[in-house]
């Protein structure tokens, strides 16, 4: 075929395309361009809506990558947190005196014993231990290196603390009302105002000089306008056995003892250099009650 049959073939087709787009009609080429514009403005919307939800949706899941609290508690020196993060147990600690985070998403196991929920950390040469008593009234954080204990200390529950100034306020209640004019005059002969006032005051960090349980009591020892004083609380029964009594210290090489004399009962707390603690409570000769603390 010569090159002159090719054009010709070409220029008939031309001509042909040419015509069929006269018969399209002004009104069917309007729609075409309309609803292909239609659809390239739905396309772009999407990918812009999609765009636009990327960055909210990353931000939804931002609190979740915090993980679920599991419990929260802070000692004199640290702020404590277990939470579950994509199912794995972690801790973060906060030391609150030098206000540096010291431990930050640490993998941890739980155990349940009789003695409570303990969590421990799993890799590290430093061992961090949690520990929940089993009615959930206490926390104990343990910190050990190289099986050597660096820092023990053991706090009690918000729950527990509200309940025994609910009790102490109860306790102080009831014997305003009761006492009669000469009982109240009694005691007020026989106490300054000063030492009701004290009593009546909630013991802050600060003034306290020992902390210790065992597991019928509670005691706490402190000072406070250079007087030393002792509460006593008997966790079994749920009362205030001893509030803001004076007690005197003996001193030796070993420990300090802090005594008080009450009727023929008396009431010594002995605590030691390296955190142990004793409570004795004896009635002439006889030890009624002797145990050591934690």
């Amino acid at each position: 075929m010569s090159k002159i049959q090719v054009n010709k073939i070409q220029v008939s087709k031309i001509r042909e395309v040419r015509f069929r787009v006269r018969q399209v009609s002004p009104k069917a080429l309007l729609i075409f361009f309309m609803m292909s514009f239609a659809t390239s403005f739905v396309a772009d919307s999407v990918v812009a809506s999609v765009t636009a939800i990327a960055p909210v949706a990353n931000a939804t899941a931002t609190p979740a990558s915090l993980g679920e609290t599991l419990l929260e508690f802070q000692t004199r020196q640290y702020a404590v947190r277990i939470f579950r993060q994509r199912g794995i147990l972690r801790l973060n600690l906060h030391n609150r005196q030098t206000a540096q985070v010291e431990q930050r998403n640490v993998p941890m196991r739980q155990t349940v014993t009789d003695t409570g929920i303990i969590y421990t950390n799993l890799q590290g040469e430093t061992v961090y231990t949690v520990t929940v008593a089993p009615d959930g009234s206490a926390y104990d954080l343990k910190i050990q290196q190289d099986d050597r204990p660096i820092y023990s200390d053991r706090v009690q529950s918000d729950r527990v603390q509200s309940d025994r100034v609910q009790s102490d306020q109860i306790q102080s209640d009831r014997v305003a009302t009761t006492e009669t004019p000469t009982q109240a005059t009694r005691s007020t002969n026989s106490n300054p105002p000063s030492n009701r006032a004290v009593a009546l005051q909630p013991v802050l960090d600060s003034e306290t000089i020992a902390r210790f349980e065992t597991s019928k009591y509670a005691v706490r020892i402190y000072s406070r306008n250079d007087e030393l004083r002792m509460n006593l609380y008997n966790r079994r029964t749920d009362k205030v056995e001893l509030k803001a009594v004076p007690v005197k210290s003996t001193h030796s090489s070993s420990s300090t003892t802090y005594s008080y004399l009450s009727r023929n009962l008396v009431y010594a707390a002995t605590v030691m250099p390296i955190g142990g603690y004793h409570l004795v409570v004896t009635q002439g000769d006889r030890v009624i009650y002797n145990e050591q603390g934690y």
